[in-house]
């Protein structure tokens, strides 16, 4: 799965174009729902072996099948995120990594957005302005955190000058002038940014 086969018409959506992550969009709760342990151990044995056809040397650590839903939709989705990473670390295929890290950003997103909100009742984030905006930079602190933990548990490199990055500069290069925005994150062409506040065309 890519993001151009997640989103239709990504491909040819102008540069800067705001695309919106729809609910559940990239999660496998829903299927995993349908999944019986039997089903789960096929589809975990399925994704190891196609990280080895990329990476012989890949030893999954396990304690043994997951027997829970929940359990199993951990084993699965940490399986997807090997194999999106073995794919780019030994292939240069981004597409698998690119719909890997929008799901890890907006579980992350979630949970950051959840805990900001209990940090705030308890006055432990300090208000200047609005509750929005101690709100937002916790959340972009906690999720930048953990996007760089994500990479660095799969060996994958991110900073400036690479293929992948964890915030920073993205020049817009195509007219005479050099404007620049700093998302959260980039993979290759495709930038993400979580907000909280709504936005519109002409934000």
């Amino acid at each position: 799965m890519t993001l151009e086969q997640t989103f239709p018409g990504l491909s040819n959506a102008p540069g800067g174009a705001i695309i919106a992550l729809a609910d559940n969009a990239l999660d496998i709760t829903g299927p995993s729902r349908r999944l019986t342990t039997e089903l789960a151990d096929a589809e975990v044995k399925k994704l190891i072996a196609q990280i080895r056809q990329v990476d012989p040397d890949f030893r999954y650590q396990s304690l043994g099948p997951a027997t829970t839903l929940e359990g199993q939709i951990n084993e699965i989705r940490n399986l997807r995120m090997h194999r999106a990473a073995a794919r780019y670390t030994k292939l240069g295929d981004m597409g698998p990594l690119q719909v890997e890290v929008a799901q890890r950003m907006q579980a992350s997103v979630d949970r950051a957005y959840a805990e900001g909100l209990e940090l705030l009742a308890a006055r432990r984030l300090t208000t200047r302005l609005s509750p929005n905006e101690p709100l937002g930079n916790y959340i972009d602190r906690t999720v930048r955190k953990d996007m760089k933990q994500l990479f660095a548990q799969h060996g994958i490199e991110q900073g400036a000058g690479k293929q992948v990055r964890v915030v920073g500069r993205e020049y817009d290069t195509s007219g005479t002038d050099r404007t620049y925005r700093i998302p959260d994150l980039r993979v290759g062409k495709i930038a993400y940014d979580s907000t909280i506040a709504r936005k519109l065309p002409s934000s």
